[in-house]
């Protein structure tokens, strides 16, 4: 099997600088605060979780995956994909089972965003 290599997708910078990070200071001092937030971090949120907590934000209560399959036409009926990425974002703690119900004799998982724990303090 034949490996590829690739050139890193993200070129050298500076640190973040103390400047930038301050509110007020001036945005030519902030190294490169700007590229890791308007290129880095699209690269790294998914499309699909970014509408998952959109959905679940305008909704402002716990939805099932049938609910969000139904909310959700970048999914396109994909259940699997829906799962995968609901699945991973409470593997994150991003998302939690809020509430469990029975509908037709299944169990059916409604997810929103964790409470705040007093242990995380």
């Amino acid at each position: 099997m034949r490996s590829l290599t690739t050139p890193y997708a993200t070129p050298k910078c500076t640190p973040p600088s103390k400047a930038g990070s301050q509110g007020g200071a001036d945005p030519d001092q902030a190294g490169d605060e700007q590229y890791i937030w308007t290129s880095l971090v699209p690269r790294l949120v998914h499309p699909t979780k970014v509408a998952i907590g959109e959905t679940l934000i305008k909704a402002g209560r716990p939805l099932s995956l049938e609910d969000l399959v139904v909310q959700l036409p970048l999914i396109d009926g994909n259940v699997e994909l829906l799962k995968y990425h609901v699945r991973s974002m409470v593997e994150l703690d991003a998302l939690e089972v809020a509430s469990t119900r029975m509908e037709a004799g299944d169990e059916v998982n409604f997810f929103f965003f964790p409470h705040l724990r007093q242990d995380s303090r």
